[in-house]
């Protein structure tokens, strides 16, 4: 962690100072739409608060009858539309269209806990760069009413390999060996930027949309003096899982959450280890196998939480959905293991930008474990080597994340949770060099404009309508080519609709069948997607 505590006095002021800033009032200054590399772009220039383009998205309807029509529509499409909003009134008759969704309410599923992204080091690193404005503009972006209504966030427990390097929050003083009292414990290096992001991003959610951010924390690695090899990369903890070793490693996860509630930020969530099947090798990554995992949430992990802090949502997995249902069902066929689980944590990559299709696991695995929720803990785009990094203005990244977004909520998730909210402009920093894509990126060069993704968009076109406590209701598309959808009852009791064209060919005409003679007849463009929103009871 030395690397990083270089200059830490400098960093904790630079953070005070930002953190000052964060509630700061923007000029609403719409920022231009440019042609990138790959498509169509959002570009913000933000120099201070009063000269300070930003990204404000349309207002949501909402439970007043003066709004006009039955339903709104909100529409963003690959020729250049952004939110844009068009109002309809409910029909009696049909338009005759070849693809028809229908829609029933009274069919209830599963509730919705939220849609959200990471907080790592390298967001607060690159934010950090920024001038203050940036910072303010891209939490109200994602955290502020005006911008994607995030209510999900994740964060590292320690270091990933969006770090600077490898670091624990019990680094040992030379001649020291082990340390299972966690008297080195500490995670003040995090008070530079991270923490001081985090509140701002949980004040900004509460200040303006009234919520609490559902936090969820996961680890990839323990500190060093706990592996069998001495090493993060591909780790074992020593010992057996009834030794002290893996109960250092529970108490270490106890530690942590008890030192940031300390600080000002609570969680609801704990994954038991980012992709413990492993990932490249090239960075962070403590392995285990489900037997494992089993056998360490029912002696070490389970018992220790549920002491210290019983309302953290315990999540298992936390790696590709393709390991489902059978992972799933090797921790939860003991009843030990099973009664301090909540949920299923899942990742996307092996599925490999969604040509191979895993939704099906995920109802698989609702089957089997019907009182455990499903949550999509991480995804990102530009992972793939031969793809890798940013691809400014690509529309196929975000139809892709829409596509991914909407088939894990029809197959049973309660969310979805992005990778990095906001990178540089080379999809970094990361220490190996593993760079992706991310929604936002930042000109960590210019220090004052920002470019707003089509992904951001796709993504926002849940969050903002979908909020926390809405329920998916039954829908079922129909047609030659049947168009992707998915539908929800929000606790105001609105229906809301999201519709995916992915076809860059076509537009299509179609229609809702709402029940009781009632249509909806609309249009979506080629490469499109549209939320429709109800006022309430319809």
């Amino acid at each position: 962690m030395r690397r990083q505590r270089n200059g830490m006095v400098s960093l904790t002021l630079l953070a005070l100072v930002l953190a000052a800033a964060a509630s700061a009032t923007l000029a609403a200054q719409p920022c231009d739409e440019v042609e990138g590399p790959h498509g169509k772009v959002t570009r913000c220039a933000c120099s201070t608060a009063a000269d300070c383009q930003t990204v404000t998205l349309p207002p949501v309807r909402g439970a007043s009858s003066s709004e006009p029509g039955d339903y709104t529509v909100y529409e963003t499409t690959k020729a250049g539309a952004r939110m844009a909003v068009t109002h309809g009134t409910i029909a009696q008759k049909d338009n005759g269209g070849w693809q028809h969704i229908s829609i029933n309410t009274t069919v209830r599923h599963q509730e919705v806990l939220g849609f959200g992204g990471a907080l790592t080091d390298a967001v607060a690193l690159d934010i950090a760069k920024m001038k203050p404005a940036v910072r303010t503009a891209v939490l109200q972006l994602y955290f502020g009413a005006t911008g994607a209504r995030y209510s999900v966030g994740r964060t590292p427990i320690a270091s990933c390999d969006f770090s600077l390097g490898v670091y624990s929050y019990d680094e040992l003083p030379a001649g020291v060996a082990s340390d299972f009292s966690l008297e080195h414990f500490t995670v003040e290096m995090d008070e530079a930027l991270k923490l001081p992001l985090i509140r701002d991003a949980l004040a900004t959610a509460k200040r303006e949309q009234g919520v609490e951010v559902n936090m969820f924390a996961s680890a990839w690695a323990p500190p060093l003096w706990m592996t069998k090899e001495n090493s993060s990369l591909n780790c074992h903890i020593k010992g057996d899982v009834a030794g002290p070793y893996y109960k250092a490693w529970a108490d270490y996860y106890v530690r942590f959450f008890s030192e940031y509630a300390a600080r000002g930020v609570p969680f609801w969530g704990l994954t038991t280890g980012n992709e413990p099947g492993g990932n490249m090798g090239l960075f962070q990554s403590l392995r285990f196998d489900a037997e494992t995992q089993r056998d360490f949430v029912k002696l070490q992990l389970g018992p220790a939480m549920k002491r210290a802090h019983p309302h953290v949502k315990l999540m298992i997995l936390d790696d590709q959905r393709s390991k489902l249902p059978k992972w799933a069902d090797t921790v939860l066929a003991d009843p030990d293991a099973a009664r301090y689980v909540d949920g299923v944590g899942v990742h996307w990559y092996a599925a490999v930008d969604d040509t191979l299709s895993y939704f099906g696991r995920l109802s698989e695995t609702h089957e089997h474990h019907p009182s455990k929720f499903i949550l999509a803990t991480e995804a990102c785009e530009g992972y793939l080597p031969f793809a890798q990094g940013p691809r400014l203005g690509s529309w196929s990244r975000g139809q892709t994340y829409a596509h991914d977004i909407l088939n894990d909520l029809e197959n049973w998730a309660v969310g979805w949770t992005d990778w990095n909210i906001c990178l540089d402009m080379k999809g970094g920093p990361n220490w190996v060099n593993n760079v992706v894509d991310a929604p936002v990126l930042l000109n960590t060069t210019a220090t004052d404009s920002y470019y707003v993704q089509p992904m951001f968009y796709h993504m926002a076109h849940f969050s903002r309508f979908i909020p926390s406590g809405s329920v998916r209701v039954g829908v079922n598309s129909q047609g030659p080519a049947p168009m992707e959808t998915t539908a929800f009852l929000t606790p105001n009791n609105q229906l809301v609709v999201v519709v995916l064209n992915r076809d860059y060919l076509g537009g299509r005409k179609f229609y809702m069948d709402l029940g009781g003679g009632r249509f909806v007849n609309a249009e979506i463009p080629a490469a499109a997607i549209q939320t429709f929103v109800f006022k309430p009871s319809l």
